[in-house]
Formats: C-alpha cells, structure tokens, sequence
C-alpha cells in the first residue's frame, strides 16, 4: 500500500521544474504577442505612409497642370507642408521638395517625404517620382442666350462679360447677336460666345484656355435698357467643351419719359431759340442744357418711379431780349410793377401752370417747387411764351481829350446788377449806335437800377511811342431809360502818356552756373529770348538811348512802363518756370502744369523795379527739370500669379500732376521720362529755391483685388528706380 501512495504525488523537484517550464512559456507568448503586435503598427504606420504619399503624388499632378513652373514656389510648398489630416492621417507631416532634372525645364523630380512618431522616435518615408510638363488641354467655351424677363424675347446688343473666378483681371467681353453655342437657332439673335465663329464655313476656334483658368464668373453688363445681371454660380469650363449656359433674363429698365419745351414770342407765336437749363432740386443738372426746342429724356434708377424737375429760360444776367412780362425784382415793388418784364427770364418753380407767380420761390427750383414731374413713359409738352423786351436807342462819338475820333472803341451795356447785355464798337468816325434795354420800363426810376455803360479804346503814346489802350473806363450810368427813347453820348476818352525804361540780364543754369540760350523772359506782356550767352534786353528798335537827362520824353526812348512788376521765364522741357511773383504763375510740360512756386521761394525773390529813363539789370537762375524711371511688378497675393491689366496711377511730387498706365500680360509696369521728386539732392540750401518736401506716390487698383498705395517715393534725376513686387489682396481677403 505504501509503494502505490509514492507512485501518485510529485516531488518538489517536479513542480518547481513544472512551473519554470511553464512561465517559459507564458513570457515566450507574452514577448511573441508584443512583437506581433508592433509589426502590425509598424506596417499600419508604414501604409498609412505609402496612401499619404500617393495621395500627395496626385495631388502635386494637379497642381502642375496648371502651376507645373511654380512648383517649387513658397506659396506652394508652404500650402503642402502645412498638410493636417487627424482622421485620416493623425500625427503625419509632409515636407515636399523638387528639383530639375538635370537642368531641364520640361522635367522635375519631386520628392515628398513622410513623417510620423513611433514610440517616441520619428518615422520617415520618402517618395520620389518625375513630373513632366503637362500638355496644354484643348480650348474651351462657353455659350448661351439673353433674353427679356418680361416678353422672352431675345435681347440683343448687351454685353455679355465673363471674368476669371481666380485672376479678376482675366476678362472677355461679348455682344449679344446671331452668333451663339453650336446647333443652337440663334437667327432672332439675343446669343453669346467667346469662340471665333467663320461665317461662311460655320468653323469654330475656342478661346478659352482650362489651364489658363478654368473657372468664371458671368455677368451682363448694365445697358439703357436692361439693368445689369450677375449669374449666380460660377462656370467651370472642361477641355474640348463647350459649356452652354442656361437661358438668362434680364429685368428691363421703366421706359424713359421726356420732358419737351418750346419757347414762343407771345405775340406773334413764332419760335425763339433760346438757352434752357434744367434743375432737380436746385442743383443745375451740367448735362441737360439745351437750346428750344428741347427734349430732355428721363431715365430712371432701379426702384425710382417719379422724378420732378424745373426748367429754366438762359441765366440770372444772361443776354437775351425776350423776358417774361411778369415781374418778380429784387425791389421793393409797391406800386404793384407787375406789368414789367422779368428780366431774369422764365422759370417753371416761379410762373405757374396759370401763368401766375409765386416771388417767393427760388429761381432754380427745390425739392418742394420742382413742379414738372415725370414717370415711366410719361411725355410733358411746355411751351414758354416770352415778350420781348422794350428797347431804345444810346448813340454818339467816343472821341479823345483833343477831339480827335476814336475808331473801333468798345462800348458795351450792362445791367444795374452787373450782367451784360450787349457791345458794339465805334466805326471810322468814332460813332457808335447801339440797342438798350429801356431799363425803366422793367425797374423802378431810380439810379440804382440804371444801366451802365462801361468804353474804351486806343488812346495815347505807350513806350517805345507806341499807340497804348487807355481803357481808363468808368462805370457810366446811363438813365431813365424809357421805351424808343433815342439817347445822345459822346464819350472823351483821356488820353495817357506812360513813363518807360529798359531791362536787361542773364539766364543761368542754377545747376552747373552755365549761361542759357533760348529761354523765354517776358516783362510786362513783352517777351524776349535769351541769346547763346544766356543775355537779354529789353529796349526800343532803332530809338534813343534809354538813360536820364534830356528833354525827350522816356516813351519815346525806354522800352517797358515803369514800376516794380513780375518777371516770367521759361524754357519749356528743359527747365522750372521761374516767376517772381507769387501766384498761378504755370508751364506746362509733358501735360502736367508745373507751378514756379512750387519750385522758387517767391517771398525771398524781389521782382524787377523799372525805373523811368534807365537801364536795370536782373539776373535769373533756372533749375533743370530731373527726370527718372519707375518699374515694378504687380501679382496676386494669394497665388504669386501675375495680374494683367491692373491700374497703375503715379502722382508726382504730392500732386502737381500724375500718370497712368496698366500692366502688360506679365504684370510689370513701368513710367518713363518721371519727374524727379522735390527738392534734388543737390539743390543749393539758399532761400532763392523751394526746399518744400514733395515725395511721389502710386496707387495699384485692379478689379476683383484691394487697391493699394505706395508713398514717399524718391525719385533722383538719372535713376531707374524698381519697387519690386507689389502684391494685391483679393476683395474679402485670402
């Protein structure tokens, strides 16, 4: 029994042995299911790899179909490394490179590398593959038809504009006709295309380019009689295909209403070409002044139904011998002068419909006596009668303080408000006749509102004994004048001697201290150039000396009349007009007025003084005209691209004038022949010039894009000046 008891139990030995083999083969599992397990993420991480890099590989194609030489571009390559995808790729990054191939431009060799983090140590995976340039996909088009919204009939002349959804400055424009998509019948007209269609074999030519944009925005341009219309999604165009457009309804604008008026002579009812304004509200509309008979065409604005206007016969104290006989002055009218004639004229805020007149009302019209009013389709027929207005005749001689006739003198009437009414001149007797309004007839008989004549002619020895226009004129009265009054007089004009002198001096080159030749110096209206030595002189022809003493009366001798007054040089194109006299003093060179204040200190310069019977001396020194060149190159901010066609407008010197251009198709500009900034490095620091600091400035506008300003450019004579890159923002932003 007891063998048998000794043959069931195991020994200590046996079961540590037993539980050593078996945590053997525990730890064995453990380790193989560890290493299991990190191969499957290995191979996990390593095809998430290979899909990202695949998925980067198509990507970059894409992008080289149209981008294929700006690959390597930081817009690019910031937008490609900054790939983040947690669902799909969690914790991957990309880092992309590229390479020519061997120098070749065709060819590129990319290279996007992998990266992620694998228990605490980063993973790499690089790809690389060749891209090729990729061929140019075939043109494309887009079509389609315009028509009313109201009838649905075809609408044809509008202009049909499409606009690159990614480069606004990219445009094509098209005129609605007979000319749309293919198999389309556009023989009523009101159809589209950007293809070139031949007219005898039907053949079309695409012109629309995927690579070059594949994605538009439609739009019909805003007409007389439609208004504009923006289609509500954008177009994509394929290669090969013409993308036809569904039909598009254009909303009509109200049909005009016109406001017609003739002017009549009350009495006999035949037509008078007179001046007519029109007004809204008060304010002159500048482009509808016509003579009668007038017809004004009104258009209304989107959402505007009725407009109200005033018309109005000629201006305040415009010359005109018909009025209206109904009389609103600017007097006192208590003896009831309503019988008079309103020598302003007709206007329609002032007589009413009846023919009544409401004084009160301002002349032009407001918002509350604009009484002509209009909506769609309306037509208003006016007619104005208007009296003429009673006259008499002013004659008689203008003769000199001796007697002698004075022919062609002026003599010219006005209003007791200033306003002109006529002018005759005086024939070779000195006589004269003119026409007058009989001033009595329309305003009380007061020398207040009496006319004035205002005469002048030739009279009298200027220098260089020279017949001088005295025009020493006086605001002559002239009144009461009642209706075919005939009024006798004569007028003595004084006559007047002058006290002369001469002028003379140098021109410099404020520059170099060179002598000038050529340029112009004017005095007192007379002008001179200067000669090869830069001198001028202003003195009488074949006279007498110019110098004091003696009995000969200095106008005889002495070229200029006396007294301090301004001297006036220039030498267009090459030099700053100079003056020395503050004020509007301009040369215009190269289309832009060039001030000499702007470039001459006129309160430091003294102007000549002309001295009677002597010979004074003034020297000027001119500064030449610096000139430069300004280029540069505009290009979407969001895309690097060139823009086409951008505004460029160049303003000089803070506003003495500007320039403009547009970029070419690879968006550089560029201004030739560029005035200098101010003042030139090299301008003396003497109070003789203007150290005003006057800096250019440029402005870039393109559609679709931000506008954008550059300031306090200096520009030196000589200098070609590159601002480099000028990047716009699209509208909205990035």
């Amino acid at each position: 029994m007891k063998a048998n008891r000794e043959k069931k139990n195991f020994t200590l030995v046996e079961v540590i042995l037993s539980i050593l083999i078996i945590s053997l083969i525990a730890a064995a599992s453990y380790f193989s299911f560890v290493i299991l397990q990190r191969a499957v993420e290995d191979a996990h991480n390593r095809s998430l790899a290979v899909a990202l890099a695949l998925k980067s590989e198509e990507e970059l194609r894409r992008i080289a179909q149209s981008n294929f030489d700006s690959l390597d571009s930081p817009t690019i390559q910031n937008n490609f490394n900054s790939f983040s995808d947690p669902v799909n790729f969690p914790q991957f990054t990309r880092t992309l490179s590229v390479f020519p191939l061997s120098g070749s431009t065709e060819i590129k060799k990319v290279e996007v590398k992998i990266s992620w983090n694998e228990r605490g140590k980063t993973r790499n995976y690089i790809y690389s593959f060749l891209l090729s340039r990729p061929p140019l996909p075939l043109p494309a088009d887009i079509c389609g038809r315009v028509v009313d919204k109201n009838t649905h009939n075809p609408v044809n002349g509008v202009t049909v504009k499409i606009t690159c959804a990614t480069k606004p400055s990219f445009s094509y424009e098209h005129i609605t006709g007979t000319v749309g998509c293919s198999g389309v019948d556009c023989s009523s007209g009101g159809c589209y295309t950007f293809a070139n269609v031949n007219p005898t074999t039907g053949t079309r030519t695409f012109n629309l380019y995927p690579n070059e944009c594949n994605i538009w925005n439609l739009s019909v341009l805003e007409s007389s009689k439609y208004y504009k219309y923006d289609h509500p999604n954008p177009i994509t165009i394929f290669s090969g295909r013409e993308t036809q457009v569904p039909d598009i309804y254009l909303n009509p604008k109200p049909q005009a209403a016109h406001i017609r008026v003739s002017v009549i002579d009350k009495e006999s009812g035949n037509p008078l070409a007179t001046l007519l304004s029109l007004y809204q509200e008060g304010i002159r509309k500048s482009d509808k002044d016509k003579w009668a008979p007038a017809d004004w065409k009104i258009e209304f604005e989107e959402g505007v139904s009725n407009k109200c206007f005033t018309v109005v016969t000629g201006y305040k104290d415009y010359y005109y011998p018909y009025r209206y006989n109904n009389h609103c002055g600017d007097f006192c009218d208590p003896e009831g002068w309503g019988k008079n004639y309103n020598y302003r004229g007709w206007s329609s805020a002032v007589v009413q419909e009846d023919e009544s007149v409401i004084c009160g009302n301002p002349w032009e019209g407001s918002k509350a006596t604009d009484r002509i009013c209009v909506t769609y389709g309306d037509t208003v027929n006016i007619t104005i009668p208007l009296v003429k207005v009673p006259t008499a005749t002013l004659k008689g001689y203008i003769k000199t303080e001796g007697g002698e006739k004075v022919t062609n003198a002026t003599i010219k009437v006005y209003w007791h408000s200033g306003g002109g009414w006529a002018s005759t001149n005086s024939d070779s007797d000195g006589y004269y006749q003119i026409e007058i309004p009989a001033a009595q007839e329309l305003f009380p008989n007061d020398s207040d509102y009496y006319l004035t004549v205002k005469v002048c002619g030739k009279v009298g020895q200027g220098c260089c004994d020279k017949e001088i226009n005295s025009c020493k004129t006086w605001w002559k009265k002239i009144g009461p004048v009642w209706k075919d009054d005939v009024i006798n007089k004569d007028f003595v004009l004084p006559g007047t001697t002058q006290n002369c002198g001469d002028v003379k001096g140098y021109i410099y080159d404020g520059k170099t201290g060179n002598p000038v030749s050529g340029a112009r110096v004017a005095i007192r209206g007379v002008s001179k150039n200067s000669d090869n030595n830069g001198f001028y002189y202003f003195k009488c022809e074949d006279s007498c000396p110019c110098k004091p003493g003696g009995s000969t009366p200095s106008y005889k001798c002495c070229r200029l009349p006396t007294g301090n007054t301004d001297v006036w040089v220039k030498k267009e194109g090459e030099y700053y007009p100079f003056s020395s006299h503050y004020g509007s003093r301009y040369d215009t060179v190269d289309g832009i007025k060039l001030y000499s204040r702007d470039f001459y200190n006129q309160s430091s310069i003294p102007e000549v003084n002309i001295l009677n019977k002597h010979t004074v001396s003034y020297d000027v020194n001119l500064w030449p005209i610096g000139r430069g060149k300004i280029i540069g190159h505009v290009k979407d901010a969001s895309t690097d691209s060139d823009i086409k066609g951008a505004k460029i407008t160049l303003t000089l010197q803070a506003g003495i004038g500007s320039k403009s251009t547009i970029t070419d198709e690879n968006g550089n500009f560029e201004f030739d022949n560029v005035f200098e900034s101010w003042p030139p490095p090299d301008l003396p620091d003497t109070p003789y010039y203007n150290h005003t600091t006057r800096n250019h400035s440029l402005k870039v506008e393109a559609s679709g894009y931000e506008k954008t300003e550059i300031k306090d450019i200096k520009l030196n004579d000589g200098q070609s000046l590159n601002l480099g890159n000028i990047s716009l923002i699209p509208s909205g932003g990035m």
